[in-house]
């Protein structure tokens, strides 16, 4: 059985005669196997060559391309004939690297078709690693001289030029000598027996090295094919030895021993091949640099990017230290004043009692000292429940006017109209006048206390940084951050609900930097939604306990909620959706609020649909964070 198999394709009567054809010129080494279509074929492991027609008919190429691609037959090969000048849709074969030998049937020999048999079967047997049995004469290197190492075609070359011009002398070169200069005349050419040579161009860069190792033992050839200008500047960097022909002295040469050329083609063809080759590269390193390069602008923009987050938190550190040295300072001038007024107030109140007890006239005395703690102990009331009371003061008075007095004045029993009306020597006059100065009292109390209060709250959170403080209490932290941005929840409607949270360790001052910057952010997206609404929107406050060693608090809200595309860059540094304006206030961003967070070794996130309000989700620890002294 012969070793090797050679398949042919086709069921006409042309296919029978290249079957034979094949049969008759590749024995004994091939068994031919004849299959009218590929698809019929069955395949053989030891299969050489494949020989079938390709057109263009619909669906053929890609036939024999999937046959290619699935047999797996690593080192087959596939000859094309065909009847087609021009054959369209080859592109599938030739994405496989195939056919690989193709011809115009009607013009083919038969000596060239034996001739291919014999130069595909050979590769075949050279590739698959089998014993060479067939040759050409055609085959082997496309240039003469491609067996040869360039040091050696230079020294055959050089034979040839002794022989035709008589020995020629040959000149030492000593380094840095400028053999062609770009731009200039080139009327010789140097053959390089040893040295080395660079090449280089002008730029406004300065000269750039093209070619060093890639420059070839040629110098001078391109000038020649540019008509005389040199393209290149080549300048020794080594001892070089050289022989030096003039561009006539080269065309006689070639005249006189026309067997130089092709070695003198194989000769230029190889320097101009590694040069490509070192151009290549160079796009290659060029394109590697860009990518580098764009890696590397990336990762400045991104150090950029947190370069600019630092300084904002900085910038937002030092705004708050400023605030908070502001706020200590206020707080102390307005302490003792408050105080003093409180202890005034209550001194008054107590003084007027005593004054009104010097009074002869008991009664009288302590109507109006009733009607007074009535009231100064006196609450808000409501619309309804002033006309309420309008009305039964009228009953009394029989004056709508005086009752309407009477109950802005503060009183709110009608027993005390009605004893007035009784009374000979108690006057309504009277009785306002003391329910006014006991409004007043109680006015000048409620007033002291919430600045009390105030100053309170500003103290903590203008509490500067050190070891964290134990014992917070979270509800405390938020009251206080409520009544100090009052101001700025009007119109909003606030709710809380808060279960029983335990003390944690932190800092109160950032943590009310926290409070302060969600619900001012919460505040101004629903003003801005509902700008000429009697209410803006509802805020609520939520506190829970959801893990052991956890407190969680919520503030959410019912805007418009945030784009969810815009939810990943909310805690970029001064990133803003109010109308491209970045606002300062006593708001530090909500970056710098989950770097707070992140500090009391806690976590913060965004809830949103985008659609339907918002809710900042903030996550504390009950140990909170280490102090200075901890961390070292």
């Amino acid at each position: 059985m012969a070793d090797l198999v050679a398949a042919v394709i086709g069921n006409d009567a042309e296919a029978y005669k290249i079957a034979q054809t094949v049969r008759e010129h590749l024995a004994p080494e091939c068994e031919v196997v004849h299959a009218p279509t590929i698809e019929s074929f069955p395949g053989s492991e030891r299969l050489a060559l494949l020989i079938t027609y390709i057109d263009s008919t619909p669906g053929f190429i890609e036939n024999v391309a999937y046959w290619s691609a699935t047999n797996k037959y690593t080192y087959t090969r596939i000859m094309g004939l065909t009847f087609e000048r021009e054959i369209a849709n080859i592109g599938p074969l030739a994405a496989l690297g195939k056919p690989d030998y193709l011809a115009y049937y009607p013009d083919l020999t038969e000596d060239q078709f034996k001739l291919n048999l014999d130069n595909q079967l050979r590769t075949f047997q050279e590739q698959s690693g089998r014993p060479v049995t067939r040759y050409s004469k055609y085959g082997g290197a496309f240039l003469v001289g491609n067996d040869m190492t360039e040091t050696e075609m230079v020294e055959e070359l050089v034979r040839h030029i002794d022989q035709v011009f008589g020995f020629q002398p040959r000149v030492r070169i000593a380094p840095g000598v400028t053999l062609t200069r770009e731009g200039r005349p080139v009327e010789e050419i140097y053959f390089a027996l040893s040295g080395r040579v660079s090449l280089h161009r002008r730029s406004a860069a300065g000269d750039i090295v093209m070619h060093h190792a890639s420059t070839g033992r040629v110098i001078g050839l391109l000038a020649l094919m540019r008509g005389s200008e040199g393209f290149l500047t080549a300048t020794t960097t080594t001892e070089v030895l050289a022989i030096q022909l003039s561009f006539e002295q080269l065309n006689e040469l070639v005249a006189v021993d026309p067997s130089v050329m092709p070695l003198l083609s194989a000769l230029t063809m190889r320097s101009f091949e590694r040069r490509l080759r070192r151009s290549e590269d160079l796009q290659v390193e060029k394109v590697e640099l860009a990518s580098e390069l764009e890696i590397e602008r990336k990762n400045l923009a991104t150090a950029l990017r947190n370069l600019e987050a630092a300084r904002a938190e900085l910038t937002a550190q030092a705004r708050f230290a400023s605030l908070g040295e502001l706020a200590a300072g206020v707080a102390h001038e307005l302490n003792n004043p408050m105080a003093a007024i409180k202890r005034t107030g209550d001194h008054l109140a107590d003084d007027l009692e005593v004054l009104l007890g010097t009074s002869r006239d008991k009664r009288w005395a302590k109507q109006t000292l009733d009607t007074l703690h009535s009231a100064l102990e006196s609450s808000s009331i409501t619309t309804k429940e002033a006309r309420r009371l309008r009305g039964e003061f009228t009953k009394v008075t029989k004056d709508a006017e005086l009752s309407q007095r009477l109950v802005l004045a503060g009183i709110r029993d009608p027993d005390i109209a009605k004893a007035v009306a009784r009374s000979r020597k108690l006057s309504f006059d009277t009785v306002e006048t003391a329910a006014s100065i006991g409004t007043s009292l109680r006015n000048l109390q409620t007033a002291s206390k919430r600045i009390t209060e105030l100053v309170a709250s500003l103290r903590a959170y203008a509490r500067p940084d050190g070891d964290p403080v134990t014992d917070i209490n979270i509800h405390d932290t938020i009251e206080d951050t409520l009544r100090l941005i009052n101001h700025k929840l009007n119109k909003i409607e606030v709710s809380r609900k808060f279960r029983n949270l335990p003390s944690i360790v932190g800092h109160p001052g950032e943590l009310g930097q926290i409070w302060t910057n969600l619900l001012t952010n919460a505040a101004e997206a629903l003003q801005e939604t509902n700008p000429d609404a009697e209410v803006y929107g509802k805020i609520r406050i939520e506190t829970s306990h959801p893990d052991q060693g956890w407190v969680e608090v919520r503030v959410i809200d019912n805007g418009p909620g945030i784009p969810i595309e815009l939810q990943e860059r909310i805690f970029e540094p001064r990133f803003t959706t109010k109308s491209g304006q970045v606002r300062f206030g006593m708001g530090i961003g909500l970056g710098v609020c989950r770097s707070i967070v992140q500090k009391h070794h806690g976590a913060m996130k965004i809830e949103s649909d985008g659609q339907h309000g918002t809710t900042v989700v903030v996550r504390l620890p009950v140990d909170g964070p280490l102090s200075p002294m901890e961390v070292a």
